[in-house]
């Protein structure tokens, strides 16, 4: 199983978090979507397939740097709160209600939930939205996540938009007497793939959260989240509706077999690119049982730098195309250079290598992301190689609409 983790910026706030661990996810990081550097989702294919290479630069140059971005962060195992998870002075704070819910979607569910609302909230501005699944540990302010206490100090910072946190709890089916014990419903509804989740929340919460407050229906200003199994909850409802949640949180994610999240890797390959950007993170110290297995091993390193000599390949055949079309490509050679060093398995038993390495090559591309950019617009995104086909329309409004997305300043 191929083993990436992708950074992003959470909610709708626009700047990036690092991962601090490896996923054992697979290639459901690299489908998820754009990278930190805001780079547009990769088209998979089977290794086979590569040889069949579009003709078309812009179209090698995001196969390549998308691909090449889906590389894993190694970081200690350190989870001390910093200071956004702390109170400030001087920040003001939001509200937090909580009320109850029964849903017809999960008959006979009954189930908490929270509704975070920052002092900046004005009615006349849509808000933009983060649900949290296992809602009631992420609303706290004196647990490990205290999303509330962050969205304060981010919010005041304009570090991120006005946003509006929607915790929820799973449902539970109550006991029917005093002899019998309650069912609860967690893993049916969050770890099962399908669009019933998704249903629940755009169909029942969020319609009743919008009843008191003005929710931006944008999927670029709504995000997903969760650990364990609400990660991948979360996951399966931006994979679901991308148009409704183009943003996704995954800590330790359950992408395993447990209710037929294992076969995500192989339902990424089949189906076109989705706008989402996700980030994932997992630990070493996972779980390791029945269902699958949640965390790196040797094998995965194995398969990751193969992965790691296929993108060099693409590198090495990108730097021919440019010179061939007069482009100076002497900006992908430090990126070459980088990633033949990720070929190294020593690389791997070093976090503080690994990491001065994936900078080399994640800013690198961004410089090089920049330059073609640049080049593209002078030329009315008209950059194309000898004899080769325009880009297919569908997949030039995909990546123009993702652009714009970026170009938005921040609320």
């Amino acid at each position: 199983m191929d083993t990436h983790v992708h950074e992003s910026s959470t909610a709708c706030a626009g700047s990036g978090a690092e991962a601090t661990a490896i996923s054992a996810s697979g290639s459901l990081a690299r489908a998820t979507a754009p990278r930190p550097l805001d780079l547009p989702p990769r088209h998979f294919h089977d290794a086979a397939e590569l040889d069949d290479r579009p003709t078309n630069l812009m179209r090698s140059r995001l196969l390549f740097l998308s691909a090449t971005l889906s590389l894993p962060l190694l970081a200690a195992d350190d989870y001390a709160l910093g200071p956004d998870s702390q109170v400030q002075p001087g920040v003001p704070h939001g509200t937090l209600t909580k009320a109850s819910w029964t849903s017809k979607i999960f008959p006979g569910t009954v189930r908490d939930y929270w509704v975070y609302v920052p002092a900046q909230y004005a009615a006349a501005k849509p808000a933009c939205v983060m649900v949290f699944q296992d809602g009631a540990g992420y609303a706290s302010t004196n647990g490990s996540w205290r999303v509330p206490v962050v969205f304060d100090n981010l919010i005041h910072r304009k570090e991120m938009p006005v946003t509006i946190g929607v915790f929820i709890n799973p449902g539970v089916v109550p006991a029917p007497s005093t002899n019998a014990l309650a069912r609860y419903n967690r893993s049916f509804e969050y770890d099962g793939l399908g669009d019933q989740y998704a249903r629940f929340l755009l169909e029942e919460i969020l319609p009743e959260v919008a009843k008191d407050y003005n929710l931006s229906t944008n999927g670029n200003d709504r995000a997903i989240g969760g650990a364990s199994s609400g990660a991948i909850c979360a996951f399966t409802a931006a994979w679901e509706r991308p148009d409704q949640f183009s943003r996704v949180f995954s800590t330790i994610g359950t992408y395993v077999g447990l209710r037929g999240g294992n076969d995500y890797p192989t339902l990424i390959r089949k189906t076109e690119p989705k706008p989402v950007r996700v980030f994932l993170q997992d630990g070493s110290g996972d779980l390791n049982i029945y269902g699958g297995n949640w965390w790196l091993s040797p094998e995965d390193i194995r398969q990751l730098r193969g992965e790691v000599r296929e993108w060099t390949g693409e590198a090495q055949q990108l730097r021919r195309d440019l010179t061939a079309e007069n482009i100076d490509p002497r900006e992908l050679d430090e990126i070459l250079r980088a990633l033949r060093q990720l070929d190294d398995p020593r690389v791997y038993q070093d976090v503080s290598e690994l990491q001065r390495l994936q900078s080399v090559v994640a800013e690198g591309l961004k410089r090089f992301e920049f330059g073609l950019r640049r080049q593209a617009d002078v030329n009315q995104n008209a950059i194309v190689l000898s004899g080769s086909d325009e880009v297919p329309e569908e997949f030039r409004k995909l990546v123009q609409e993702y652009y714009r997305s970026l170009a938005r300043t921040p609320r």
